[in-house]
C-alpha cells in the first residue's frame, strides 16, 4: 500500500509510472534484472503492467478530482443575503428558503415580515407566476 501511495503522489506531481519504477531501481529498492529469489525484478511483463496502471491512474485522477466536494463555506448563505440586499433583489420563497436553509413552506408561513440572521424580510408584492416577493433589509 505504501508503494501505491508513493506512486499516486508521484503521478499527481506529473511523473510517470516508468519514471517511478526507474527511481526505485536507482535507489536500490528493486533490481532491473533477474536477481535473488524473492526480490522484485523488472521484466517486460512488469513494464506492461506499470503502463496499464499509469493509464488507469491518468483516467481516474480527473474523475476523482471532479467528484471531490469543495469545503463548505458556512458564510456563503450570508454573502448571498448581503448581495441580494445590496442589489435590492426581490427573492421568491424558494430562493430565500435556500439562503436561510429552510423549507419554502416555512418561509411562506412567516406572515408579512420576519427577522433572521441579522436581516429583516418583508413581503413586497409578487413575482412571475404569482410567487410572493421578499424584500431584504
Amino acid at each position: 500500500m505504501q508503494l501505491l501511495d508513493a506512486l499516486g503522489e508521484h503521478i499527481e506531481k506529473g511523473g510517470t509510472t516508468a519514471e517511478f519504477v526507474e527511481s526505485l531501481a536507482d535507489s536500490g529498492q528493486v533490481e532491473k534484472s533477474s536477481g535473488q529469489a524473492g526480490q522484485f525484478t523488472i521484466t517486460e511483463q512488469q513494464s506492461a503492467l506499470a503502463g496499464l496502471i499509469e493509464a488507469i491512474a491518468s483516467r481516474l485522477m480527473p474523475i476523482m478530482a471532479s467528484q471531490l466536494k469543495p469545503a463548505h463555506d458556512p458564510l456563503a448563505s450570508l454573502r448571498g443575503l448581503e448581495e441580494a440586499y445590496r442589489n435590492q433583489w426581490l427573492l421568491s420563497p424558494s430562493e430565500l428558503a435556500q439562503l436561510l436553509k429552510l423549507s419554502p413552506k416555512t418561509v411562506r408561513g412567516y406572515g408579512e415580515q420576519f427577522e433572521d440572521a441579522g436581516f429583516v424580510f418583508t413581503r413586497a408584492g409578487t413575482r412571475k407566476r404569482g410567487e410572493v416577493a421578499w424584500k431584504i433589509s
